[in-house]
């Protein structure tokens, strides 16, 4: 990480990244600098939902929830609406046992189980076959 920093310092997914291991050892300055460059840099950005998880996973390491679930909510409005993961994410356990945080997990998961009802095609566990029908 330290290297790709060296050579792409404005890279916004590796200072995301930094902010993440910043915030998991508590230094709450570095962790939100870490968060101010990267989303400075954000037009750079292709998928900047992957930056906004790991925005909502630091500031759910630091225990602010209520930042970390406008990250969340922002990670899946813009792009990465993945249930299945943020409710296993270790980094996101804060989240988790806060009242908002479950309530907008809940939702997300209503929302996660319509579509996989919607578009059956979508279950890992049919992709293969539908690559053998066509």
């Amino acid at each position: 990480l330290q290297g790709n920093l060296r050579r792409r310092p404005a890279e916004p997914l590796s200072l995301a990244l930094s902010a993440v291991l910043a915030a998991a050892r508590q230094d709450h300055d570095g962790a939100r600098q870490a968060m101010k460059q990267a989303e400075a840099h954000l037009k750079a950005e292709l998928h900047p939902h992957h930056v906004f998880h790991l925005f909502a996973c630091a500031e759910s390491l630091l225990g602010d929830v209520q930042a970390s679930l406008h990250w969340l909510q922002r990670t899946a409005e813009e792009g990465m609406p993945c249930h299945p993961w943020f409710a296993q994410d270790p980094l996101l356990a804060n989240l988790r046992a806060d009242p908002a945080g479950r309530t907008f997990l809940a939702e997300l998961g209503r929302r996660h189980a319509f579509f996989r009802a919607e578009f059956p095609l979508n279950d890992p566990a049919t992709v293969g076959l539908v690559a053998t029908i066509t």
